[in-house]
């Protein structure tokens, strides 16, 4: 029953029948405000590795936020939308090859000539 479901954590909550559709709605709003492209990657996810042990499923789930953070233009927008207290806008864009990290300036390639050269230090 959906009280046993709740318990074991099967479920998240459970709601009356005529609050059925509009909790529904409401959480499709909340999903519609976060990347489409994490959503996409987290159904993918749950269904790939719902029989996988939940260490190995943790250590999926931390590599696929990495991905998201670094080569999705979300990961740009969530950042830029944090600092300036603003609503993100979404787009669900994936970066271009050659853009997840910026070309080093030529003083910054000079420095680490050096480093190279004089072995670190």
């Amino acid at each position: 029953d959906a009280k046993e479901a709740l318990r074991i954590n099967l479920i998240n909550e459970v709601v009356p029948h005529d609050n059925l559709m509009s909790r529904a709605e409401e959480l499709a709003t909340q999903i519609t405000k976060v990347p489409p492209i994490a959503v996409r990657m987290m159904k993918e996810f749950v269904l790939k590795f719902k029989d996988v042990p939940v260490t190995e499923a943790w250590r999926v789930q931390t590599l696929m936020n990495a991905l998201l953070t670094q080569f999705t233009t979300d990961g740009d927008e969530g950042r830029a939308a944090f600092l300036e207290k603003r609503p993100p806008e979404f787009t669900g864009g994936i970066r271009q090859k050659g853009e997840a990290f910026p070309e080093l300036s030529d003083e910054q390639w000079d420095r680490l000539m050096t480093l190279r050269r004089d072995g670190g230090g």
